[in-house]
């Protein structure tokens, strides 16, 4: 079924599974930590998505510019 579609069909149907995760993620959190600030939640969903893909050194570091820039 899948080789029946076009590269684009898949690409949008990838970025719509994403979307899905996201809303899925961001309501978990907002369940968990209602009032949570909008910087501390943009931290949450990078912990989550991409936690494990950084060393501890990174992640500080990617942290650090979440937390002082604005979406």
């Amino acid at each position: 079924m899948m080789k029946k579609k076009t590269n684009a069909e898949r690409l949008a149907m990838g970025c719509s599974m994403f979307e899905a995760a996201k809303t899925i993620v961001y309501s978990s959190i907002l369940e968990k930590k209602p009032g949570i600030a909008e910087k501390d939640l943009r931290v949450e969903m990078f912990l989550r998505f991409y936690g494990l893909d950084f060393n501890e050194s990174e992640k500080q570091k990617i942290i650090q510019h979440l937390m002082t820039h604005s979406s």
